[in-house]
């Protein structure tokens, strides 16, 4: 918890708004395509917005028709609407869901039950019991007024309940003449509640005072955001390129821009040609562990952009396979892999630029707590000589997507494929979530970590859990998974 208050203080508190006229996110208070004046868009902390593509929209859909009903889904998020997705911190991956500029609820990833959870904000919970959405609960006027306070829902307040409710569901709560107050996570099924009795029948997580839901009714796209921002994105690129010109000129080393296949290289590739034209070197290091789709799209890129004779290109090969067995699996507090798999590539790549370089790179301060503390420009003890900088450390994703759109580029397949993240297929920094994904998606790939993972857990004596909850993440689990896997079974894999 004290590093992800560090991390949330480190970032700081973005600005968003919304234009209620187009339906659009913007980047300033004022929006170019209408002329009008946007509203303070309220997103969570640290506020590193991306758009929701259609893979992720039917997930999301989903999720809220198997646990609110049929078809609420897609009236909950419509075809015809920009959605934005927001990462938050928490257990495994949490997106904040936001449609017409207002959070409309949390697409959760239960580790427990290795599956996707949808708790809807009070927004959101108005609209599903505004389209006939199951998953509520009816209270007294005693009880309403507690519960605006934020008091837990007592069974004994009760008046009616949907009998579809389970316990650990999610739920909103209604007052007794008909309006959503709160949201919580049912302690009882709805038979139970319905039968009265003492004890909490639901944790309220959030509430409110009655409401109107606040729905927009006209229509907006990505391309029509990417057009109402094109006058910032093109300011905010400027000054990353004047970065780009002043840090080159201050440094007065060989220039590299590495490139990894993922959305922040690819903008910082451009960037780079728009400041320096052609006279740099381009990296790209292929660790043995890359999605075929990155490999592919890398040529296709460097090919379109025609700076195929720019590339310098370094493989790891099998080094990883050879250490994991004796290593045994990299992991958050142990990550030896980045050494074999990357450093050494980069070390060599400087070796042949005659011993220093000056490196841009994509890294910004919303992907972890290490980055943004890190500096702006900097050295790293791991590759003697290089020098690294990052022209656009303090964007966060929208700025991202936004200039990508405006420049038109092409970007990794696997964005458009449930993916937020480029990296090695297993990285240890994953969500369980996105090793999830890629199991489903990867096949091939996984089945060999897979057997990898089991030949070490055989050899050390770890049980299915190890594997099954992706522990092997970490040499020392965090506490919070005492709570998942029982105190025993926690004690026993706490020091792996």
């Amino acid at each position: 918890m004290r590093r992800t208050k560090d991390f949330l203080f480190r970032v700081g508190k973005e600005k968003f708004w919304w234009c209620d006229n187009c339906n659009i996110p913007t980047l300033s208070s004022t929006c170019l395509r209408c002329g009008g004046k946007s509203r303070g868009l309220k997103a969570s902390l640290p506020g590193d917005l991306r758009p929701a593509w259609n893979f992720d929209l039917k997930l999301i859909r989903k999720v809220v028709n198997e646990d609110f009903g049929n078809g609420i889904g897609e009236k909950l998020l419509p075809s015809n609407k920009l959605v934005l997705l927001n990462k938050i911190p928490g257990i495994d991956w949490t997106d904040e869901v936001i449609i017409d500029g207002l959070a409309v609820g949390l697409m959760m990833f239960d580790v427990r039950e290795k599956r996707w959870r949808f708790m809807p904000k009070i927004e959101g919970a108005r609209r599903i019991y505004h389209y006939g959405g199951r998953k509520w609960v009816r209270v007294d006027e005693g009880a309403t007024r507690q519960i605006i306070n934020k008091r837990n829902v007592m069974a004994a307040g009760i008046l009616d309940v949907d009998d579809s409710i389970r316990k650990g569901d999610y739920v909103y709560i209604l007052s007794h003449d008909y309006q959503v107050i709160a949201v919580g996570r049912a302690r009882m099924n709805g038979k139970d509640m319905k039968a009265g009795g003492l004890g909490v029948a639901v944790k309220t997580k959030m509430a409110d005072k009655p409401g109107d839901i606040c729905e927009l009714k006209s229509e907006s796209t990505w391309s029509k955001a990417v057009e109402a921002n094109r006058e910032y994105v093109e300011e905010i690129a400027k000054k990353a390129t004047k970065f780009i010109i002043e840090t080159t000129e201050k440094q007065r080393k060989p220039i590299v821009v590495a490139f990894s296949g993922g959305k922040d290289s690819a903008c910082v590739l451009n960037l780079a040609m728009d400041a320096l034209g052609d006279s740099f070197k381009i990296a790209f290091l292929d660790t043995g562990l890359e999605f075929p789709e990155t490999i592919n799209y890398t040529k296709e890129a460097l090919k379109e952009l025609d700076v195929e004779n720019l590339l310098l290109y370094e493989t790891a090969g099998d080094a990883f396979w050879k250490c994991v067995n004796k290593l045994g699996p990299p992991s958050r507090d142990h990550r030896w892999c980045c050494k074999v798999c990357k450093l050494r590539l980069m070390s060599k790549i400087v070796k042949e630029l005659g011993g220093e370089c000056l490196t841009f790179v994509g890294q910004r301060k919303y992907e972890s707590m290490s980055r943004a503390a890190e500096p702006r420009i900097t050295r790293t003890i791991h590759v003697p000589g290089q020098v690294r900088a990052s022209p656009i450390k303090n964007w966060n994703s929208l700025h991202v997507w936004l200039y990508l759109g405006y420049k038109k580029m092409k970007v990794n397949s696997l964005y458009f494929k449930g993916h937020v993240r480029i990296g090695c297929f297993m990285c240890p920094a994953s969500d369980l979530a996105e090793l999830e994904l890629v199991r489903e998606s990867h096949a091939e790939l996984w089945s060999k970590w897979e057997h990898a993972l089991k030949l070490w857990a055989e050899t050390h004596n770890l049980d299915s859990s190890w594997i099954k909850y992706g522990l092997w993440r970490w040499r020392r689990l965090p506490r919070y998974w005492k709570d998942i896997l029982g105190e025993e079974r926690f004690w026993s894999l706490k020091n792996l």
